[in-house]
């Protein structure tokens, strides 16, 4: 509603329009209907009054509008390839021109959040000629964060084209969830064993790949700290899938001298991806706990070996010179 319009003024006035998704490219006109009063004549009461006579009239106008052509766009079928947490993969869509124009040099873009775990470093899927009612599978590079889990993330496609003039123009951004799967992940249980100082154990440890991706070429190192020793290194563990387990087992020394407190020794797998990278796991432990040592263990360890015979050397020389033979 405008309350009063002078003669020779204007009032600029916005007006929401929708235009259907399957409006077709072209010139229109939108009936703009305005209903007003006017002051059709005026008449005079007495020596100072006036009295206006209105009139209603209604008017419509046409208002010209062009709806341009242009690229709209559907993404289906959006499948990923290693992208896991830490690794590079790929992203495929179909893309579909569902929009009434043709671009020339058109590109295909995915576009993710400066803070998302997961940075394309090919985003951009050159398609040239994209025209109305094609479809294409397109293709993008990322790398993703290596603490994440499975989850779906946000990101944004839109095609780039040159329009019939020539312009650089962008369709209307479609989001889209990106599927992040677990990749391998490593769980590790063994049983804990019985070591004294200067003793040994036989650890049995199992290395489960509870992630949802395979692995190849996988070997296990241990790193045992003083006074934690080993003879081994590491051990082979081949090809291992989703949910498979590998079971081998390490020999551990402790020190005579180790105080009888928990040591843990360190294990990480190192494997090569499916997308054929070489990667490292987190880093796990076995964790020993000493128990000390029995009376016989204290009386067969060198230290007491060495004493006791000391006090029977002792022992001796005293009762041979007690008996004189000692000369």
């Amino acid at each position: 509603t405008i309350p009063v319009l002078l003669p020779s003024t204007g009032v600029p006035i916005a007006f929401p329009v929708i235009i259907p998704e399957d409006a077709k490219a072209g010139n229109y006109n939108l009936a703009l209907r305005i209903r007003a009063q006017y002051v059709d004549s005026v008449s005079i009461q007495g020596t100072d009054t006036d009295i206006f006579h209105y009139m209603t009239k209604d008017v419509t106008l046409q208002i010209p509008i062009t709806i341009k052509a242009q690229i709209r766009i559907r993404v289906d079928n959006i499948t990923t390839t290693h992208i896991s947490p830490g690794q590079d993969g790929t992203i495929r869509a179909n893309i579909s021109n569902i929009g009434n124009y043709t671009g020339n040099h058109a590109s295909a873009e995915l576009i993710t959040d400066a803070l998302s775990p997961i940075t394309p470093y090919q985003g951009s899927y050159y398609l040239g000629a994209f025209g109305t009612g094609e479809t294409r599978t397109v293709e993008w590079h990322a790398a993703v964060a290596g603490q994440i889990d499975a989850t779906t993330l946000p990101a944004i496609v839109l095609i780039t084209y040159e329009d019939k003039y020539g312009n650089l123009t962008e369709s209307q951004p479609v989001f889209v969830g990106i599927p992040v799967h677990t990749g391998p992940k490593f769980l590790l249980t063994y049983d804990r064993p019985s070591i004294t100082p200067g003793g040994s154990a036989t650890v049995r440890v199992t290395y489960t790949n509870v992630g949802d991706s395979a692995v190849s070429d996988a070997t296990a190192k241990i790193v045992p700290v003083n006074p934690v020793t080993s003879p081994q290194t590491g051990t082979l563990l081949g090809t291992m899938g989703s949910g498979e387990s590998v079971e081998t087992e390490f020999k551990f020394y402790l020190d005579q001298k180790a105080l009888v407190k928990p040591y843990a020794v360190l294990t990480d797998i190192k494997y090569r991806g499916e997308d054929g990278s070489v990667y490292l796991s987190d880093p796990l432990k076995i964790e020993l706990t000493p128990e000390k040592p029995g009376i016989l263990a204290i009386l067969l360890s060198p230290l007491a070996l060495v004493i006791i015979l000391g006090i029977f050397l002792i022992i001796g020389y005293l009762f041979l010179k007690r008996e004189g033979r000692l000369g």
